[in-house]
């Protein structure tokens, strides 16, 4: 599968990175040409992939919990929902 980016309706932007790439204005949009091999699992521990949501309504809180919307090549999508931390 591949990503073709990352939407919520709780963010104007998200970015995405991983915690030991350089950070910079491609690595930002790592997940709009993500691949995902097919019946597998994404999982984002600490250290690893993260996710920057921009301009959160009211300051986000850790433990709230915000909708994430995975867009997929072809039209497709998943909604996963994130619990917020630090």
């Amino acid at each position: 599968h591949l990503i073709s980016g990352v939407s919520s309706p709780d963010c104007s932007a998200i970015e995405a990175f991983h915690s030991e790439q350089e950070v910079t204005s491609h690595t930002a949009n790592l997940f709009s040409h993500f691949t995902i091999p097919a019946e597998m699992t994404m999982v984002f521990p600490e250290g690893g992939y993260h996710l920057i949501c921009r301009d959160f309504p009211d300051g986000p809180k850790p433990g709230q919990s915000i909708p994430l919307t995975f867009n997929f090549l072809g039209g497709t999508s998943a909604t996963v929902t994130f619990l917020l931390k630090e």
